[in-house]
């Protein structure tokens, strides 16, 4: 009998940790993030996605980030308060980082004269 409550009692606290775990994955501490997006511009940055220009909106975004997590912990928020906003900051600079890195301008960033204008096709009236 004693052993079977230890086991009950084992597999009840293993299943409490485990599902904070399993209902929302744990994407990492607030630095932790500002330091993959950092990294996935600089990735950028060499491959030529991004370019001089987006990199300083970028890099200005992360450093509102910064600030804001700063403010917000000397204000003394609760820290779920404080996260909530974060994450939240944090989803729309990864959202500016995808659309600046699938964007035109990456294959131009050398080229003063910027992407070729988008014309219309005139195929359609090719035969008339």
């Amino acid at each position: 009998m004693r052993m079977w409550t230890t086991s009950l009692l084992i597999v009840t606290l293993g299943a409490a940790i485990a599902a904070p775990a399993q209902a929302r994955p744990d994407r990492g501490s607030v630095y932790d993030r500002m330091d993959d997006q950092v990294r996935i511009m600089e990735r950028g940055i060499e491959s030529g996605d991004l370019t001089e220009r987006e990199v300083k909106i970028l890099r200005r975004e992360q450093y509102e980030i910064r600030d804001l997590a700063k403010d917000l912990r000397a204000e003394g928020d609760s820290s779920n308060k404080r996260h909530r906003i974060l994450e939240r900051r944090l989803d729309r600079a990864e959202d500016h980082i995808r659309a600046f890195m699938h964007n035109d301008d990456r294959r131009y960033r050398h080229d003063r004269r910027g992407p070729p204008s988008r014309q219309r096709d005139n195929d359609e009236h090719r035969y008339w």
